[in-house]
This record gives C-alpha cells, structure tokens and sequence, in this order.
C-alpha cells in the first residue's frame, strides 16, 4: 500500500539535514513516537552523507486493537535512513527501510530534503508498506500506514520544536 507525506520546516535545507543528523534529535523523536526503549546510531561521510539506523521498542497502542494480538504488548522495528550528500540547493534523498520484528510486514521508500518559499523546508516521504499475511495482509498495510502518519505527525512537532531551540541557543 502506498503513502506519501509531506512535512514542512521553518528552517533551511542544511538545518533540517543538521537535525536529521543529530542523536539528541533522534532520540526525540523516537521517543515522540512511542519508544519505551531505543538504540540509535548515525554514521557520517566525508561527502555529507549519513546513515541513520535505529532499533525500538513501540508499545502495541499505535496500532488498531484488532492486530495488537499479533505481537504482543509490544514489537520491534528497526529503521535504517541514507541520506546522500547534499545537492546545489542544500537538498538531499534518502532510501529507507523499516522492518517489524516478529511480523511479515516491511515498509520502503524514499525522503527528499528541498526547500520551499520562504527559507523553509519540506521534507517528502514516498513509500510502500507490504504484509504477506493472507486474507489480512491489506488491512494490516491500512493500519501500518496510519501508525506511519501518527509518527510523521509527532516527528514534524518534535522537529520544528528542536529547530527553535537551535534558533534560541544560536540568536
């Protein structure tokens, strides 16, 4: 099942990609999504690429009643971002990746940086959720790509509340 998502911040393309970099904003965000318990790690190139990889622990609550029987109290997912160096504008892509522990469902897809009127950013998620589950696979898919929005949605508040600490300490 395919989404797209569109979130937008009040900073530059160099400062979105900054905080898409930064652990503590990783953190954040993770935990915004519901973690109770994370690992992160970011890795950096020479070129100003970095990949973003984390695995957490997300309470069963973000997802319907109905599928909660399948993994419990909680499940793991592990998230991989790669991000690429950035382009002439300050924009950059990423390839990503999300599995589910314990449950054959897996989202992919892509993220673009680009700026927009007025100094801000947008930031573009493109993807597809797959379940191989038969009978329930679609549903399952539905219910995925609304966890996914309800994450979006915590992320982009989450983010424009780290971009205006960053414009407070630095102002």
């Amino acid at each position: 099942m395919r989404f797209d998502h569109t979130v937008e911040f009040p900073a530059s393309p160099e400062e979105v990609a900054r905080m898409l970099a930064d652990k503590d904003f990783t953190d954040r965000r993770v935990r915004a999504a519901g973690a109770t318990r994370h690992t992160a790690s970011i890795t950096s190139g020479d070129d100003g690429s970095f990949t973003l990889d984390v695995e957490a622990t997300i309470p069963t609550t973000i997802i319907p009643a109905t599928y909660r029987g399948l993994v419990g109290d909680s499940f793991v997912v592990r998230i991989e971002e790669q991000w690429s160096a950035p382009g002439a504008d300050g924009g950059r892509t990423a390839e990503f990746g999300l599995n589910v522990s314990g449950v054959p469902a897996r989202v992919n897809g892509t993220q673009a940086l680009r700026p927009i009127a007025g100094g801000s950013t947008a930031l573009d998620y493109r993807g597809d959720v797959t379940c191989s589950i038969p009978l329930l696979g679609r549903k399952i898919e539905s219910a995925v790509v609304g966890a996914v929005d309800t994450v979006l949605e915590a992320e982009r508040r989450v983010g424009i509340a780290y971009l205006a600490e960053q414009a407070d300490e630095q102002g």
